[in-house]
């Protein structure tokens, strides 16, 4: 059985959404999707299915409380906020519920559902939202990475900090001319 981090109620804390929505059929994959495309790859395996284990005990979030509900911490210092990894799910999630939330999959083929008292918003319009979802999610992202960096004494099964990120494409190291 799936475990969900957040909720439909996580959601409207932080962005604007309707008590209406069906939330098992309109919002839970979409929330599946964030934890497992999003945050998985972001935490690495161990840590991921460690912070599934620790919500689902008896207490819930003994262990990561801290870093899924975000806290106020202090780092050579200066003191700082990180909004936790629910902050970063809702804004993922939220993203690719926006994505998807014009089209209805039905047996007869994907269908926009309309009715008298609505107007559909453009497609310009629903990428702004989009994109304005995902990278409010980026920002939260960077906070989380920041902390995690920061305490990686505390989070030993966090592998992001060992590993050199590459985004792709060409990587020129030194140019020399022939003489």
């Amino acid at each position: 059985m799936a475990t969900y981090l957040i909720t439909l109620s996580d959601i409207q804390a932080l962005k604007p959404i309707s008590s209406n929505v069906n939330e098992i059929k309109a919002l839970k994959p979409f929330i599946l999707e964030a934890q497992e495309f999003d945050l998985r790859p972001f935490l690495g395996d161990a840590f991921y299915l460690a912070l599934i284990d620790d919500f689902n005990a008896s207490p819930s979030l003994s262990t990561y409380s801290d870093l899924f509900n975000g806290v106020t911490y202090v780092y050579n210092s200066d003191t700082y906020q990180h909004d936790g990894l629910k902050a970063m799910l809702v804004y993922y999630s939220y993203a690719r519920y926006l994505n998807n939330s014009q089209s209805i999959v039905t047996p007869n083929g994907v269908v926009s559902k309309l009715n008298n008292n609505s107007e559909r918003i453009s497609e310009k319009e629903l990428a702004r939202l989009v994109n304005q979802a995902t990278s409010g999610a980026k920002v939260y992202e960077n906070r989380v990475y920041d902390y995690l960096l920061r305490n990686n004494s505390t989070y030993t099964l966090w592998e992001c900090y060992t590993k050199t990120k590459r985004t792709g494409g060409l990587r020129l190291t030194s140019i020399r001319k022939n003489k």
